[in-house]
């Protein structure tokens, strides 16, 4: 007896939570509430919006395999000659511009670096001695400049004590001598700078020359390291480790990333359309004019090519993050579909596999049980809708219906 009170408490229990899971004990029939609404509340929250269901024509879409390709090859050649010290590149290697593709044997060039160093070193040194000659004339002539002060003053002296007959003819002549000789002194000390300085001006074209010729062997010296001329592909090897590099043979070869294009092969239907979707590696990159399509099929595999040129697309993926020449890729092109009914996918609340929407009704909102199933992202794209923010409307829910849902989606 005491099981059976047991059984029969626990089947009370569960039933009272199946009927307050399902809004049984709620529901409210009659002409203003359909079967199956529950109510919740007389005006919507403020936090959230009511959304129009909307209704379109879902596009029907055919993929066709294919391969992202670039229509520009790049030769990549050495600037030096020299053995090839490495190169490790395999073929399908991604490359950035700048990245070092091989290593040349650069002993020649570091000797040309070092040796134009020390022709820097030695012209810095007349620099330096050119520009010492010049503060020893620039001394020479103040110190020849202060005698020749001392030699005109004591001439004049003389010259005022002989107008008195306070000296001899001797003095006199004594004082105009060491004048004359002191201007002399001055005007060698004048030479003597110019020359110091016509030296620092040599010496100063010296110091630029041995820059440049530095320079000149710095910059040769970085040819050693041969870099990729642009982001790529490598799709040919054409030397080895341990060989011979000239500038007149390429090392590699470069299938550029900057002008990629997708194509695919499709079996040939009667018009392909203008417009086609590119998925790479799973990722919906947009919708893309076609750029270029076979007029016929090929008689053996009944397919014809079509061809989308990736270049300017704003949702662009970078080499880094996968897309270069040889990737796989896939192109989508549109039918004519069904009639479906959407409904933001932010509307519908999920528990378990219930699924759930609240319904403006007169003001009010209910709950109504629904099914839907998610929108496809490549169809949401063709629809020009944000992926993964409506869904298809499978039942519960008919056109003009409004939904509350935090956030209108685009």
């Amino acid at each position: 007896m005491k099981n059976l009170l047991t059984w029969l408490f626990a089947a009370l229990v569960m039933g009272l939570l199946v009927v307050h899971e399902t809004g049984m004990l709620e529901e409210r029939f009659g002409p203003e509430n359909s079967p199956g609404d529950r109510l919740l509340a007389a005006v919507p929250d403020s936090t959230e919006e009511l959304v129009e269901l909307r209704r379109v024509d879902l596009p029907r879409i055919t993929w066709a395999s294919g391969r992202v390709e670039s229509r520009r090859e790049v030769l990549v050649f050495p600037e030096l000659s020299g053995r090839i010290l490495e190169l490790e590149l395999e073929l399908g290697s991604r490359v950035v511009a700048g990245e070092v593709l091989a290593t040349l044997d650069d002993e020649a060039v570091a000797l040309g670096v070092a040796t134009a160093q020390q022709g820097l070193s030695l012209a810095e040194s007349q620099v330096a001695a050119a520009e010492a000659g010049v503060a020893m004339a620039s001394s020479a002539i103040a110190s020849a400049g202060v005698e020749l002060e001392h030699a005109r003053t004591e001439h004049q002296r003389q010259k005022d004590l002989f107008a008195k007959k306070a000296t001899t003819d001797q003095a006199l002549l004594a004082a105009a001598t060491r004048e004359q000789a002191a201007s002399v002194g001055v005007q060698s000390a004048q030479a003597s700078m110019a020359a110091a300085r016509a030296q620092v001006d040599v010496a100063d074209q010296g110091t630029g020359l041995a820059q440049q010729a530095l320079a000149d062997a710095q910059r040769l010296a970085s040819k050693a390291q041969v870099v990729a001329p642009i982001d790529g592909v490598v799709t040919q090897r054409l030397a080895e480790a341990g060989s011979m590099a000239s500038p007149a043979s390429p090392l590699v070869a470069l299938r550029a990333a900057d002008d990629l294009w997708v194509a695919a092969w499709f079996q040939a239907p009667p018009e392909l359309g203008d417009e086609v979707l590119v998925r790479v590696g799973g990722r919906i990159l947009g919708l893309l004019s076609v750029e270029e399509q076979g007029t016929t099929a090929d008689p053996f595999t009944r397919t014809r090519a079509v061809r989308t040129r990736l270049t300017g697309l704003d949702d662009f993926v970078s080499l880094a993050d996968g897309l270069a020449p040889g990737t796989f890729a896939e192109l989508g092109v549109r039918w004519t579909g069904s009639s479906e009914l959407l409904v933001p996918r932010a509307a519908v609340r999920r528990q378990g596999q219930v699924q759930s929407v609240r319904v403006s009704r007169d003001g009010r909102l209910v709950t109504r049980h629904v099914r839907t199933t998610d929108l496809e992202p490549a169809a949401a794209v063709a629809l020009g809708l944000e992926p993964g923010s409506w869904s298809i409307v499978r039942t519960g829910l008919v056109d003009g219906d409004q939904v509350a849902v935090a956030g209108a989606p685009r």
